[in-house]
């Protein structure tokens, strides 16, 4: 059995059930070392769901180094999140971020061990990815390097880290919007960055992950990605999400590791063009449906936002 050797930070909030599954998927690999965070509740209502998240460190019944953050009260996803990760990088280097819902098999934490020590000085590479919505088991590689930041099951170095900014300053910027411009692999991932960061930066969503993928793409970092895809979502009741989406239990596939990556820093483009297709231009056509209602929405939410 492979034990994890990389700092792993695991986060949630009011799902205690789906904690449960994540750490008993954890158990697989026994990690030497847990960063526990779990945000406050919004509302008297949702105070034991949140004290019962917090008991599932109790089932880290292996030998490991427990650290916990344990919020008394709700920041959100957007800067509960963001000062979770802030949290464990004030003592890592580099960490494994696994939130309540992710469930990731044994080679993603091995290939996280391998990779740490690979890239841990090389400015390129921002971020190891666990999910690759296109797998491709009998591919020559282990992992590719793409311009595509997935952060279900991801892992990243203190020096990546150290200068995102949760409010994503500097995207009024004509220079910056020019430098996302032509570090976008594609005509249609712009166009649908382009919308979300405008959507993040009027206050419509409260995330953290949209700043992370400005951050790296600005930095004109790359993201490392295995050939098949090592993690599954099963979050279909949350915050963000109350259906189940083709991106949840999406199925997953053994990795040879030994294979390696490639010999250059190259992007695959054949990935990111295929990402575009399977996922972008259906974005960019819903966001189109869902623009005329935003005003609407921002004035209701500062409406009620002031009683």
């Amino acid at each position: 059995m492979y034990r994890c050797k990389s700092p792993i930070l695991l986060i949630g909030f009011n799902r205690p059930d789906y904690m449960v599954e994540t750490l008993n998927s954890l158990r697989k690999v026994t990690p030497e070392k847990i960063y526990f965070a779990v945000d406050g509740p919004r509302h008297a209502g949702e105070q034991q769901k949140v004290t019962d998240t917090q008991e599932c460190v109790k089932l880290i019944d292996w030998e490991c180094e427990i650290k916990t953050l344990f919020r008394g009260k709700n920041l959100g996803c957007k800067h509960g999140v963001a000062s979770a990760i802030d949290w464990v990088f004030k003592e890592e280097d580099f960490a494994i971020i696994v939130e309540d819902d992710i469930i990731a098999r044994p080679e993603f934490f091995q290939m996280c061990d391998i990779l740490n020590t690979k890239y841990a000085q090389n400015d390129r590479i921002y971020m190891i990815s666990g999910t690759n919505y296109l797998p491709d088991p009998k591919h020559v590689n282990s992992y590719v390097y793409t311009q595509n930041f997935t952060i279900w099951g991801w892992a990243t170095w203190k020096r990546c880290w150290k200068d995102y900014d949760v409010h994503m300053s500097g995207w009024d910027s004509p220079e910056i919007q020019t430098k996302i411009r032509v570090n976008s692999p594609s005509w249609f991932q712009w166009q649908y960055w382009k919308r979300t960061l405008n959507n993040l930066n009027s206050n419509y969503m409260d995330t953290w992950d949209i700043q992370w993928v400005y951050h790296c793409i600005r930095n004109s970092g790359l993201a490392v990605t295995p050939t098949t895809n090592l993690v599954t979502n099963i979050g279909v009741d949350g915050v963000h999400s109350n259906t189940q989406t083709d991106s949840h239990y999406m199925d997953t596939q053994p990795l040879d590791l030994k294979k390696g990556g490639p010999a250059d820093y190259l992007v695959d483009a054949y990935y990111d063009r295929a990402i575009v297709k399977k996922k972008y231009v259906k974005l960019i056509l819903l966001d189109c449906i869902k623009a005329p209602l935003r005003p609407v929405y921002k004035k209701l939410m500062t409406y009620f936002g002031t009683k």
